[in-house]
């Protein structure tokens, strides 16, 4: 049904958004609707020199288009055609399937209308202004709108560790799809480079670590800590796992060396 609609969404493209010259500059310049849903950042021009002709196109470094049913992330590396018409804006993408018009309305303002086919076809408008480009918004918008993998984690953390031991919090991460329930049995599905935040507080509640990382090749992202005498206090310590959109809090206990100094079970 998507190859079918192919046909009918170039033609939207090229009928339905009419001809105009261009006048607008994009450079540096970042158009973002009302409601934060679209944002495109747009970097220095291009300009290409044919013959005696020269011929400048507007750098999309990149676009971030978040709907209900969908979320998009461009960047310059992307296939993706910009068109300024007249004091308008047109942005085309196959993979994914997305047309972007956006109109002037005076002032800067614009009216933006988005056709989408990769969940049927559907066309939503939106409200937006073109501003002066803001430094660092690119990285910060990446951060944001990072495209979330759904993940099962298993987690092996110990009730109590004692003086002189190490406490050692294991995490282990799998991809969702393949192993829901994080089965350690399972030799399968566990995931390289996942970002993992770790906040341990201590027995009065006050941040004990703060740890941040990624998984190995195997999954795993391990965190251990020596216990020192008469340094770190003794009790209960909790702990926040923050993996994607997933949460996770547990405890463990720090104790007194056993007389016999074996470890603590």
């Amino acid at each position: 049904m998507k190859k079918l609609l192919l046909p009918l969404f170039l033609i939207i493209f090229l009928t339905l958004i009419p001809f105009s010259y261009a006048t607008l500059d994009l450079s540096n310049k970042q158009l973002i609707s009302n409601d934060g849903s679209i944002i495109l950042v747009f970097g220095e021009n291009t300009e290409k020199t044919f013959f005696t002709n020269s011929k400048i196109t507007p750098n999309l470094e990149l676009g971030i288009i978040k709907l209900s049913e969908q979320k998009f992330l461009f960047d310059s590396t992307d296939l993706v055609s910009v068109r300024i018409l007249g004091d308008s804006i047109a942005v085309k993408s196959f993979e994914p399937s997305v047309i972007l018009y956006a109109r002037n309305t005076g002032n800067n303002d614009y009216s933006i209308a988005i056709y989408t086919l990769d969940v049927g076809f559907k066309k939503q408008t939106f409200t937006a202004s073109l501003e002066s480009k803001t430094g660092g918004l690119e990285t910060k918008l990446i951060e944001e709108t990072e495209v979330k993998q759904e993940v099962a984690i298993a987690i092996s953390n110990p009730i109590r560790t004692q003086v002189r031991d190490v406490y050692t919090l294991t995490i282990r991460v799998y991809d969702q799809t393949i192993n829901p329930t994080a089965d350690i049995q399972k030799q399968e599905g566990y995931l390289e480079g996942i970002k993992v935040n770790i906040e341990i507080l201590d027995p009065n509640g006050n941040v004990f670590k703060t740890i941040s990382g990624e998984t190995d090749n195997k999954g795993y992202f391990i965190f251990e800590h020596q216990i020192i005498e008469n340094i770190d206090k003794l009790g209960e310590y909790t702990f926040t796992i923050k993996v994607n959109n997933q949460v996770y809090e547990g405890s463990t206990n720090f104790i007194e060396e056993s007389a016999d100094g074996a470890s603590a079970p």
